[in-house]
């Protein structure tokens, strides 16, 4: 059998305690498999093969015990293959996030995947983590800020003749029943926080453009998608036989045009980040 690390394969040569590191992170991301026995070209360490299994299986099932929290009893297995090397099979939790019960749930206990490698979780997403094991939706959540306008809002509103008053609000979402806006309000509001970085570089990647678009979510995404659009650089040749002027847009508008919106649909806006858009000489990135 041929050994390899991916984004839900680990390769250890002992079993250390760092691999409880690696416990952990598979329980908190989309889970995965640890082998141990294994050098990292994918070979096996030799050695390996004279340890106990008897206290090998012991030893896991200790940590399975006192090491983590939650317990994860149900979510970890093991057993040793035909090469004798030892595979420990983890599922992905649901009572995020897992954490070493020495360390507790902070960034120096909480763990996740990031490709062939793990790191430490911050503060913030350790609280996401949590929010989201408990079905936590943050757009429906009361905003902290209740003074809002909506004069953007309004302007859409009256280019398509709805009527803006309180069942409006709560019929989007902008309102609860009892009349407090949530976090979906804010955003729509004309003092929401989220904000778009546009920038474009030359070859030497200096600015070209750097601009910041804020206010009202409708707002920032409109004008984001004009930025973009004058942007989308358009390139032109004579066709030698016709004559003719045949021109080729970068990025074809519908593609570039849903790539924003489906950042913008899929940001974690509980997470305070900027959406970022840039233009390089040959590319185009967005972040979100």
């Amino acid at each position: 059998m041929k050994y390899f690390e991916d984004n839900k394969t680990e390769l250890k040569r002992e079993l250390i305690d760092d691999v409880k590191k690696e416990i952990i992170a598979f329980l908190n991301t989309k889970g995965g498999i640890i082998y141990v026995g294994v050098n990292d070209d994918g070979t096996l360490y030799l050695p390996f093969k004279s340890e106990n299994r008897d206290q090998i299986s012991l030893k896991i099932s200790s940590w399975l015990q006192e090491a983590f929290f939650p317990l994860p009893s149900t979510l970890v297995s093991f057993h040793f293959n035909e090469e004798n090397v030892l595979a420990i099979e983890v599922k992905e939790g649901l009572k995020k996030p897992y954490y070493l019960r020495e360390k507790g749930p902070k960034p120096s206990g909480v763990y996740k995947r990031s490709g062939t490698s793990i790191r430490k979780c911050s503060d913030e997403e350790i609280l996401k983590m949590i929010m989201d094991s408990n079905h936590y939706v943050y757009e429906i959540d009361i905003s902290d800020e209740q003074d809002l306008t909506f004069k953007y809002f309004a302007k859409i509103c009256e280019e398509k003749n709805y009527e803006i008053n309180d069942q409006l609000f709560v019929k989007l979402g902008l309102k609860n029943t009892k009349g407090q806006f949530t976090n979906l309000g804010l955003m729509i509001s004309d003092q929401s926080p989220v904000a778009v970085k546009i920038a474009e570089y030359d070859e030497a990647m200096n600015f070209k453009l750097k601009k910041t678009i804020e206010g009202s979510l409708l707002k920032v995404l409109e004008e984001t998608q004009e930025q973009a659009k004058r942007l989308n650089d358009v390139s032109a040749v004579i066709d030698s036989k016709t004559w003719k002027r045949i021109e080729t847009i970068s990025y074809p508008g519908k593609s570039l045009r849903e790539i924003i919106l489906n950042s913008f649909c899929h940001t974690d806006y509980f997470i305070r980040s900027n959406i970022k858009i840039e233009f390089f000489k040959d590319k185009a990135k967005i972040t979100s």
